[in-house]
């Protein structure tokens, strides 16, 4: 399966269920794939954007979970993407839903970041 994006599957309740699909792929009823969505703004009332390079739409950073810990995934993504160091306390958690084959929960970056200063060529930033 060399090449193939698999991802972990869920249920309602976030509860691992030790399955996995290939991206593009519909998981059975009841499974559920987990997105995280991370809302990032800096003090200067800038948030962050990510475009969608197949589609050229921009929206909020999102993360297709890989394993049973979201926070962990949250925190090295956004290491590896924008070269952000993320403790636990700094993700608040806001909501929690589901809609079709998709568990989606959003996080809110409570820390002190400079957004012009993220350097990526797949983000941008809105100011308010």
């Amino acid at each position: 399966m060399m090449g193939m994006d698999l991802l972990e599957l869920f249920d309602v309740n976030e509860k691992k269920l030790y399955k996995k699909v290939v991206r593009g792929f519909e998981p059975h009823q009841g499974e559920y794939i987990m997105v995280v969505y991370i809302f990032i703004h800096d003090k200067d009332g800038n948030i962050l954007l990510k475009r969608n390079v197949s589609t050229d739409n921009w929206g909020i950073p999102c993360i297709y979970i890989r394993h049973s810990r979201p926070v962990e995934t949250i925190k090295e993504d956004l290491k590896c993407e924008l070269g952000l160091n993320v403790s636990n306390d700094d993700l608040i958690p806001m909501r929690t839903l589901t809609y079709k084959k998709f568990l989606y929960k959003l996080f809110y970056l409570n820390k002190n970041v400079h957004i012009n200063d993220i350097n990526t060529v797949s983000y941008t930033h809105l100011t308010l």
